[in-house]
């Protein structure tokens, strides 16, 4: 486990609404969330605000856009991930 979730590995289940974090090393922390809604091969689907549909993953249009969209993350670019709701 990781202070508030557990650390993304290729075993980790994704069963959808978990919330997900995103680290940045320029920034030394997560600085980017939102919700997963599946888990499909090495990706899994997500549905993030305030980002860009076409951000270069890491930039800082990807955490710091102007919409909500369905984006695909590789699940390396997961940081870790928490069930809120069952916790």
């Amino acid at each position: 486990h990781v202070k508030g979730g557990t650390r993304v590995t290729d075993a980790t289940v994704i069963k959808g609404g978990e919330a997900f974090g995103i680290w940045f090393a320029s920034k030394g922390r997560i600085a980017h969330t939102g919700l997963s809604e599946k888990r499909d091969g090495s990706t899994m689907i997500t549905l993030e605000a305030n980002t860009n549909r076409d951000a270069t993953a890491g930039s800082a249009a990807d955490r710091d856009g102007g919409g909500v969209w369905r984006k695909r993350r590789p699940l390396r670019t997961i940081h870790s991930i928490r069930d809120w709701i069952k916790d």
